[in-house]
């Protein structure tokens, strides 16, 4: 099975429909085709398919998807009379699992999944689950939203997504069996823009797919955007699964490495630091705060502790068990690690992953793998605590010297 994702860091520019074509072009082209509605707070990929029958479950108590001409769905909108959940990205995480895990797909040819908009907890948790599976996502953007693409671009480098394609949707609009133009200048009628998505996949080496117009009746929309569908299939036709590199989550070695290095790091600032400076220009010295570091793959292990307190009071030190925590960060030891060295692996380009040589680093931090989604926080203004904590790291302290602690307690 090959999944494909449809993403866009931005709702409401047309993942949904894409996601739909998509599946109906590889479904017209011999192939075994499934869907997966991973918009859980609002999903509709049933209503927009035609959907009117619920999921039943196996024997074996598993989601059985509704069938519809020929492709497999699963939408949470045929599972509940309201499907509109409002809860935290830890649920929304063990839904996610839930329905990649829980159901029978009978391993289709693609799975297509219509992805939330955004970066964050589900998309995360996507990657995470269907990562030996994951041929590569579909970017949908409108020309004024470039920025967010360029957003969406960055979080599939980071975390080792190939792009597939991008598509420039609602790009002029479709009327009467023809793309409009102005009367006079014969220019076409583009209301959010025209030809930015192109520009933007042309300068980052990525490949451009095609427009999909407005069309003032909606069924006309495979005749009016056949040859952007046509490449869509094409395309995915022409990736293959990307060599990842490797990644050791999980590992109880390398999470104790991990742990020792996050020590040495810590002898490393208190060594380096004027502390009074420190408290006076980035926190509060007359009410110093504790936050938990959770590393996530060490949960559930006696061996080894999943949780480190740090205070900054007199230096960063380790508690054991404080009073009282003022807020939180939880990250995989292989995230953390790419912090305390202070930059991550990532793909050169949007295809890297299919050319196995555009590999790179990038710099990194705490702040920068929040900002990511590689890491969640909790607890008031943590994300300013944390802030705090990496300009430590890279205006206080030698940043080489952290980097040297830390490839000094790397086993060999």
């Amino acid at each position: 099975m090959d999944v494909i994702l449809s993403a866009s860091s931005k709702g409401g520019v047309g993942k949904s429909e894409i996601a739909k074509l998509t599946a109906y072009q590889l479904n017209r082209d011999g192939h075994d085709v499934a869907m997966m509605d991973a918009d859980i707070d609002s999903s509709n990929l049933s209503s927009r398919m035609g959907v009117s029958e619920r999921v039943e479950h196996t024997d074996d108590d598993l989601i059985k998807p509704v069938t519809k001409d020929g492709i497999k769905i699963y939408s949470m909108e045929s599972a509940f009379d309201d499907s509109s959940f409002s809860q935290s990205g830890e649920f929304m995480r063990i839904v996610i699992r839930n329905m990649v895990n829980g159901t029978e797909w009978h391993d289709p040819d693609y799975l297509v999944v219509d992805c939330p908009p955004g970066t964050k907890d589900i998309f995360d948790e996507l990657v995470k689950v269907l990562r030996d599976d994951l041929l590569g996502a579909i970017v949908i953007g409108t020309s004024n939203t470039i920025d967010d693409v360029g957003r969406m671009t960055k979080v599939c480098n980071h975390n080792h997504v190939p792009i597939i394609g991008y598509i420039e949707n609602m790009s002029g609009v479709y009327a009467e069996g023809q793309l409009l133009d102005t009367p006079k200048s014969k220019n076409l009628v583009a209301p959010f823009g025209k030809g930015n998505i192109k520009s933007l996949a042309k300068e980052i080496n990525g490949r451009y797919l095609g427009p999909i117009p407005l069309c003032h009746d909606h069924s006309n929309i495979e005749s009016a955007a056949s040859n952007t569908i046509k490449a869509i299939a094409v395309a995915i036709n022409d990736a293959k699964k990307p060599e990842l590199p490797e990644l050791t989550e999980g590992d109880k070695g390398f999470i104790k490495n991990v742990l020792q290095a996050l020590k040495a790091t810590i002898k490393t600032v208190n060594s380096e630091l004027n502390v009074n400076e420190l408290q006076h220009r980035f926190g509060n010295p007359d009410n110093p705060k504790v936050i938990a570091l959770e590393i996530e793959d060490a949960k559930g292990s006696w061996m080894m502790p999943s949780k480190v307190h740090l205070k900054l009071e007199n230096g960063l030190n380790v508690l054991r068990n404080p009073d009282s925590v003022y807020g939180g960060v939880s990250i995989t030891s292989q995230e953390l690690k790419y912090a305390l060295e202070g930059e991550r692996v990532v793909m050169d380009s949007p295809t890297a992953l299919y050319q196995s040589d555009a590999i790179n680093t990038s710099s990194y931090g705490l702040v920068d793998a929040v900002q990511m989604g590689n890491a969640t926080v909790w607890g008031e203004d943590v994300v300013n605590y944390l802030s705090l904590l990496d300009k430590v790291f890279t205006e206080v302290i030698d940043e080489s010297k952290i980097q040297q602690a830390v490839k000094e307690t790397q086993t060999t």
